[in-house]
């Protein structure tokens, strides 16, 4: 590997690796079964491999077999696979990745051609393969919408096949009511299932138009990578502290601006703050305290099947975790 960036498991236990700077997945069949009680353990070869290097062009050739770094994969209950594809500004789907018809056995370890059947963030199609444009509100660019990114980061997805995308260039997190719904939805207007425009964006007044960066229950300011635990709930991480947002899609509206109700866009809880929303400190208000309510640029965050959460609290070197019944 080489600057690995991304991980997740499917609901069998297999785990994938985003390859980032070889532009490739990695798939290693349940190596938590095969290493379970031992340590050290030396987990066994990938079991395939997801290439996006189709041609010699590489990342200067955005197509549907190509990927250019990268970075934080989700997998749904559907074995579909989701990359945020941070340098092609864009989120590609690849559906079925474990159907045996994929895979060689007894022939090393097969590398499955990139090939993607949807993508979300150049615009409201989703067949826009050959695109990478970074949206950024700069004239020179198309305009900010529901149907842009900028270098995408987190991506995940709910229970529903809700998807969530970080897009740190618009500083924003956009949420896709299930864009695989059998429903076909209204491409280009945010509302509905079964297409690949935002429906909810996570910043000042839930506007898709908007670029601001601030340190606000509702602005965010380097989103990067999410988590979403088994009630829903969503996870972002934020410069120097890490966002939980209860159910964002939630029936009832919730409390837009108020924190402390599901079904808003609005954060209901900040770790690494001293629960403090207007702090984005690195390592409390004199930058130099060092404890378990500080955090110092985070880059990671997981939850566990219990509702754990666990931060990388990268320039503190160390992995906090936080238990279901505490508040952080």
């Amino acid at each position: 590997m080489c600057g690995p960036q991304g991980l997740a498991t499917d609901d069998a236990g297999n785990l994938f690796v985003s390859d980032t700077d070889n532009n490739r997945v990695m798939s290693f069949a349940n190596p938590f079964e095969a290493c379970a009680g031992k340590f050290l353990c030396v987990g066994a070869p990938p079991s395939y491999i997801v290439d996006g290097k189709a041609d010699a062009f590489g990342c200067h050739k955005p197509s549907a077999n190509t990927l250019c770094q990268p970075e934080q994969i989700a997998v749904d209950h559907a074995e579909n696979l989701w990359i945020s594809d941070y340098s092609n500004s864009r989120v590609v789907l690849v559906k079925g990745l474990n159907a045996p018809s994929k895979t060689r056995p007894g022939q090393g370890t097969p590398t499955i051609p990139l090939n993607a059947q949807l993508v979300l963030g150049q615009g409201p199609s989703g067949t826009q393969f050959d695109s990478h444009q970074c949206d950024t509100g700069d004239p020179s660019n198309p305009t900010l919408s529901a149907d842009t990114l900028c270098y995408p980061d987190g991506v995940a997805v709910d229970a529903d096949g809700n998807v969530y995308v970080s897009d740190p260039g618009n500083l924003r997190i956009l949420e896709y009511d299930n864009p695989l719904s059998m429903t076909p939805g209204t491409p280009g207007v945010p509302g509905s299932a079964g297409d690949v425009t935002a429906d909810r964006a996570f910043d000042a007044g839930g506007s898709f138009t908007m670029r601001n960066c601030d340190t606000t229950a509702d602005q965010l300011c380097s989103p990067e990578q999410l988590s979403i635990d088994a009630q829903k709930n969503l996870y972002a991480v934020d410069y120097n502290r890490v966002l939980e947002y209860l159910n964002p899609t939630a029936a009832g509206g919730g409390t837009p601006g108020t924190p402390g109700s599901p079904g808003d866009t609005t954060a209901d809880v900040v770790y690494g703050q001293q629960g403090d929303f207007t702090s984005s400190a690195c390592d409390g208000i004199d930058e130099s305290t060092v404890n378990a309510t500080t955090l110092c640029q985070p880059i990671g965050v997981t939850v566990d099947p219990n509702g754990d959460v666990f931060i990388a609290d990268t320039e503190n070197h160390r992995v906090l975790g936080f238990t279901y019944q505490n508040s952080p």
